[in-house]
């Protein structure tokens, strides 16, 4: 998709978002927000191709503008492999629902899972992968379990910023006031690790 088209399509977007039905958890200003990043523009999914409640993004390649750390194949595997030990660190705040906690620690203890994006487009761009693994994680052309990984865990972070512990509530950009939903909380958490989980079973079929 061009630049010109993208454009369009956010535009068509901020306008439409209000009557769009999307999960409470998620405003016009995140949906912008994930279509923006290089892992999940293009175009928007079509209804059929549904993760939870939220759509699944096509998982593209970074565009020209955007800094992307490329490294090894299998520091990109072992990469993402960490990321998922990083989220299942952070199930233990939900003993005590402690969702300040939680976010605090995928944002300042999780570096794996903010590189997913690094990590995910060099192995992409590598010939460690067959063609049909790469299709199944995601190229620009098709849907994959890759943006999968972003929109939900883009959606934790979302959810965990909606109020402090036991649900406190939360005063967000567009004035609207929720709780943290600990149902949504385990919900993203699951999905996201299921995907990580295809990913890195997709790797081990190539022998990685």
């Amino acid at each position: 998709m061009t630049i010109v088209n993208r454009i369009c399509v956010l535009l068509i977007l901020f306008f439409a978002a209000p009557i769009l039905p999307l999960s409470p958890s998620y405003t016009r200003r995140t949906v912008l927000i994930s279509l923006s990043s290089p892992l999940v523009a293009g175009v928007v999914a079509p209804a059929s191709a549904k993760t939870g409640t939220v759509a699944s993004q096509q998982f593209a390649t970074s565009s020209p503008s955007t800094k992307i750390t490329k490294v090894s194949p299998q520091v990109a595997y072992d990469g993402i492999k960490q990321a998922r030990e990083e989220l299942k660190g952070a199930t233990k705040y939900l003993k005590t629902s402690d969702y300040p906690g939680m976010l605090s620690y995928l944002k300042t203890s999780a570096p794996s899972l903010s590189s997913f994006e690094s990590n995910a487009l060099s192995l992409l761009s590598s010939k460690s992968l067959d063609e049909s693994s790469k299709k199944e994680i995601g190229t620009i052309r098709r849907y994959g379990v890759g943006a999968d990984v972003m929109i939900m865990y883009g959606g934790l972070l979302n959810e965990l910023s909606g109020g402090a512990e036991g649900g406190q509530e939360f005063e967000l950009d567009d004035e609207e006031v929720r709780k943290v939903d600990r149902r949504e909380v385990e919900k993203y958490l699951l999905r996201t690790a299921e995907s990580l989980d295809e990913i890195i079973a997709i790797c081990k079929s190539n022998g990685m």
